[in-house]
């Protein structure tokens, strides 16, 4: 990596696409074929946009990008419970 700064900033709806491809490409690295069809749909661009919890202040759950020369190259998700 050069000079240039890794961003990590809040998910936006608009980062769903390539929050996609990267959360794809991930899971097809270690995931074997025959699990495809269960695990990719749920990090489908559609899905993400749907999760985003962007804006909400009052969110169980929360999600990041790490942005890196305008791209999105990494994704978490996180949440809590009213417990604790």
């Amino acid at each position: 990596m050069s000079k240039q700064k890794l961003t990590v900033r809040q998910f936006r709806p608009e980062d769903a696409d390539e929050t996609s491809i990267v959360m794809t490409e991930a899971f097809r690295s270690f995931i074997p074929r025959s699990g495809w069809k269960q695990i990719l749909p749920s990090h489908a661009s559609d899905r993400l946009r749907a999760a985003s919890t962007y804006g909400n202040k009052d969110a169980d759950t929360i999600s990041y990008v790490a942005v890196y020369r305008g791209t999105v190259v990494g994704y978490a998700r996180g949440s809590v419970t009213r417990h604790g």
